[in-house]
């Protein structure tokens, strides 16, 4: 349920979004100095949102797909994921990308194994530090979620102040 009010606050904020943008009367703020047309400072900051917004739906859409379970195939995953994350908040999403990009490894370095017994599975799953990769993945999921969280609160912030 929680994702579905997110998709619908997303949805929703995207359609005022264009709204704003493409209102002829946003769009036009008067005369600069030398008669030509300045721009409306809400039109430039939604400008600006409305490209990070872009990355941000596309993180998204990237985490509703299941994760691969072969190495290449999740490699390739997560390098988009990290390019993505890159481009909406670098500061927040980098080092977590990263972080879930080595503990990958040393997830598919154990899945790799063959194992005897299942206590000598576990063991090696919380030894390799194997479990790390499942709580750095949530990590970045959860901070991939509040970076937009916050992209749409400015935007609610901005469009209230006008």
């Amino acid at each position: 349920m929680p994702h579905r009010f997110t998709v619908v606050t997303i949805i929703f904020s995207f359609f005022l979004l264009i709204f704003l943008v493409t209102h002829p009367t946003l769009g036009k703020h008067g005369e600069g100095i030398d008669n030509t047309p300045s721009v409306h400072p809400i039109h430039e900051k939604i400008l600006e949102l409305s490209l990070l917004m872009e990355y941000d739906r596309l993180l998204l859409a990237e985490l509703r797909k299941p994760f691969p379970y072969s190495r290449d195939e999740a490699g390739a995953y997560l390098e988009r994921i990290k390019e993505l994350s890159l481009h909406a908040d670098p500061v927040r999403l980098g080092p977590l990308i990263n972080k879930v990009k080595h503990a990958a490894s040393t997830y598919f370095d154990w899945l790799a194994e063959e194992y005897k017994t299942r206590d000598e599975l576990v063991e090696a799953y919380i030894i390799t530090g194997a479990h790390e990769f499942r709580k750095n993945f949530e990590d970045l999921r959860s901070a991939i979620l509040l970076t937009v969280i916050n992209r749409l609160d400015t935007i609610l912030h901005i469009i209230e102040r006008y």
